[in-house]
């Protein structure tokens, strides 16, 4: 087992719970394939999917089971494939999903043979259906679905010429309201943005939305030729920015360091803070760098908490109030962190790290050894920090004794929001202490950048949940 950076201990004791000797990473199980699937008449999960968070900080994802595929909301199932017959037949289901606070989610399956986007609300869009907003041509594909936790949904979609023709163009939508959808164009294929011109295809699947749904972050292809053409797009209500461009130098990098073409799925938060990683033209064994609103926040080769940051920045997950969590690889070896995004070299804490123990009930015992983290730089991230300190990740664990990984996904917290008074526990001092600062007008617990009353409620919720 690897050594244990004692923040962890300090973090469950801040918890209010009993840190073991051992070191054991005290973890949240939320279920694993082979389980029985609660709110189901006893299905079985045959696959899972990666996790997505409310704002609430709550899981939502999808998976399959031998019952077909499933949304989990919380603790259990609130949506099977089969809960839309008699009217459609769904099939399948994308790992990529979103959800709102409501109960409300987006995903991706097969409707009725068309691959479409369905939701708390029933259909939304199919292919073969006309095209919204392109008078004369047809949906192709839906894909990506996201929601925003006050129910908008967005997702990448497919224009062609013809019924069942080829995609000729995509488009990346937004749907305030599901139930009486009008459909927004965020991002369409060919348009010019930020003096870039994308090409017809040119959105792709990797991008990220912040709660508000007001600030976006894509990866794009534009025209200007392969040595330049692969570049990060925002999109936020002051228009469109481009933040880092294939073949271009990187701000604050080595001489000469020129973006690649390799970027993953960037993250970005309500306040328009982008977190993003990739690769550079630098030297090997310092090419790989994670960058915070366009600095280099860590580069491939730095220490951070006595690790030495390996070959791949793997994924990111950023929240409202600047945090970040990410996997960071190397040869053998994963490990998820989590800090400040203004200041990762010196705040970044190792959270969990493949090779390690993990404890499911408190009592300091080991219950399974992580033996992988499951993220794609292409599909989803598998990993989503919530706004109360809890980092859902998609994972393998084995067992204690050795034996066969089984896929999982768990919760582990990085931080004690509820812990308001910073005493190491979630005690009756906490909500004394924030209704002492909300009446004074400087309680911003949501990290809105404001003080109201969504901060009263957010806090009496994290404070009934505890860490």
């Amino acid at each position: 087992m690897l050594s244990r950076s004692s923040s962890i201990v300090a973090l469950v004791a801040a918890c209010g719970i009993a840190a073991s000797a051992s070191a054991v990473v005290d973890a949240k199980k939320v279920i694993a394939v082979g389980d029985v699937l609660p709110g189901t008449a006893g299905l079985v999960a045959s696959s899972i999917n990666d996790p997505y968070t409310d704002g609430n900080g709550e899981v939502y994802f999808s998976g399959n089971s031998d019952g077909g595929n499933f949304i989990w909301h919380i603790d259990q199932v609130i949506w099977l494939n089969t809960d839309a017959a008699p009217g459609n037949t769904l099939t399948g289901a994308e790992g990529t999903m979103g959800a709102g606070n409501a109960g409300q989610f987006i995903y991706s399956p097969s409707i009725d043979g068309n691959d479409g986007v369905w939701t708390h609300a029933g259909r939304l869009l199919a292919d073969n259906d006309n095209a919204p907003n392109f008078p004369g041509k047809f949906n192709s594909f839906n894909s990506r679905p996201g929601m925003s936790p006050t129910g908008v949904a967005y997702w990448v979609a497919g224009n062609s010429d013809t019924s069942g023709g080829s995609t000729t163009q995509r488009v990346f939508y937004r749907v305030v309201n599901a139930a009486t959808p009008v459909f927004e164009n965020v991002l369409v294929g060919g348009g010019t943005y930020a003096g870039l011109t994308l090409t017809a295809t040119g959105i792709e699947f990797g991008y990220d939305v912040d709660d508000s749904a007001q600030n976006y972050v894509f990866t794009v292809t534009n025209t200007s030729g392969s040595a330049t053409d692969r570049h990060i797009l925002k999109a936020d209500p002051a228009g469109y920015t481009v933040l880092a461009q294939e073949g271009t130098p990187v701000p604050g990098g080595f001489s000469g360091e020129n973006f690649t073409a390799t970027f993953r799925i960037p993250s970005v938060n309500v306040h328009g803070d982008v977190v993003l990683a990739g690769d550079t033209t630098a030297s090997t064994g310092v090419d790989e760098i994670l960058m915070w609103n366009g600095a280099i926040a860590l580069r491939e080769g730095d220490t951070v908490d006595g690790y030495t940051l390996g070959n791949t920045a793997t994924m990111v997950s950023a929240d409202n109030c600047g945090n970040v969590a990410f996997i960071w690889g190397g040869t053998g070896l994963e490990n998820l962190y989590y800090g400040q995004g203004a200041d990762l070299k010196n705040t970044a804490k190792l959270v969990l790290a493949t090779g390690e123990e993990v404890d499911f009930n408190g009592d300091g015992i080991c219950d399974g050894v992580v033996t992988d983290f499951n993220a794609s730089a292409t599909i989803a991230p598998g990993l989503d920090i919530a706004e109360d300190g809890m980092i859902f990740v998609n994972v393998d664990i084995a067992p204690c004794g050795g034996g066969t990984s089984i896929e999982m996904i768990i919760g582990v917290r990085a931080s004690c929001r509820a812990d308001w008074d910073k005493s190491g526990f979630v005690d009756i001092e906490d909500f004394t202490s924030f209704v002492l600062e909300f009446e004074a007008g400087d309680a911003d617990a949501d990290c809105s950048g404001f003080t109201d009353t969504d901060d009263y409620d957010w806090f009496v919720k994290q404070f009934e949940k505890g860490c």
